[in-house]
């Protein structure tokens, strides 16, 4: 890992902004966040760039800090990516604003062909961005506060399914005891993360699930949400994302696919798989990406698509 040179752009930068991909996961939401407490402990000049963020992280310590774009007045000392490097993913930041910043900084976890950056930390073995994020702060100081510690705890704690899933490590659960023995309240994020919802997701998940269509003996299992049954029970954005996990649970599927229609008029599909199947594979044969057992793509194309992805999943098969 490259710390030593992302540590001189840092300490040579007064001005900075954080940015993350759009609709921000845990993850990123983790990322931003603690660069951010962290950046101001070291007496920087830091706006978080995340318009897009749901009611979901509101508990987060100052996460009402975040603004929609940097301010047009400021000069830009250096940008920092984190969980994006690709700029069409990127939250409210344009090839503008790129040409604005002195110096750009990108870390993240998904491999991808672009070069954009004066350095770019990338290391996709990571199972979530925010680990390699607290590597970079165990580097630049010997302790971890505890606002930074929360976000680095949420970001860990989402990307690796509550540290179920098997790109997580015996290093990840060294770094989420550091981070708890800090004082994260890690109970009560796990609470409000993972075990509260609305009673219009509640109904959600029960609609999912009734909309399920199964392919290849049940080793395939595809939902479909539209608009209007989104619009029926009065869904939000937070209500309707991450149910592609109600469909990978049930015992023999494989590949689990959550097609959902979004605000602007596009379907999101969110794959999960299992050996034989890599996900982000599968993603990118329609311009998406991700991880291997987590990716996903959007499209305007319903019909077409969808019949695409399922032959290409009963192919793998």
């Amino acid at each position: 890992m490259e710390f030593e040179k992302a540590k001189l752009l840092i300490d040579n930068a007064k001005t900075i902004c954080l940015v993350a991909h759009k609709k921000p996961d845990g993850d990123a939401v983790g990322c931003v966040g603690a660069m951010y407490h962290f950046l101001k402990e070291l007496g920087k000049d830091v706006y978080m760039v995340m318009p897009d963020v749901t009611p979901r992280f509101s508990f987060l310590p100052e996460i009402d800090k975040g603004v929609s774009r940097f301010p047009e007045d400021k000069k830009l000392d250096l940008l920092i990516c984190l969980d994006c490097s690709e700029i069409e993913r990127r939250s409210s930041i344009n090839k503008e604003d790129l040409k604005r910043a002195n110096k750009i900084l990108v870390i993240d976890h998904h491999m991808n062909s672009s070069d954009e950056g004066d350095l770019r930390i990338i290391d996709s073995e990571a199972p979530a961005n925010a680990e390699i994020v607290y590597k970079l702060i165990k580097y630049m100081s010997s302790t971890i506060s505890k606002n930074v510690a929360t976000y680095l705890y949420v970001g860990i704690m989402t990307d690796t399914g509550s540290f179920n899933y098997e790109r997580t490590t015996g290093d990840t659960y060294r770094v989420a005891a550091e981070l708890v023995d800090t004082g994260v309240e890690f109970s009560k994020i796990c609470k409000r993360l993972n075990d509260t919802y609305s009673e219009a997701k509640m109904k959600l998940i029960a609609k999912v699930i009734d909309n399920m269509e199964t392919y290849a003996n049940g080793k395939i299992r595809v939902s479909l949400l539209d608009k209007e049954e989104q619009e029926e029970l009065g869904a939000t954005e937070e209500d309707v994302d991450g149910l592609v996990t109600y469909l990978r649970c049930i015992e023999g599927t494989i590949a689990a696919v959550y097609i959902r229609w979004t605000k602007e008029g596009e379907y999101k599909y969110s794959i999960r798989t299992e050996e034989p199947i890599d996900g982000s594979e599968v993603a990118k044969a329609f311009n998406g990406g991700g991880h291997k057992r987590a990716a996903g793509f959007e499209t305007t194309n319903l019909k077409d698509t969808k019949e695409k992805l399922i032959q290409m999943l009963e192919g793998l098969l």
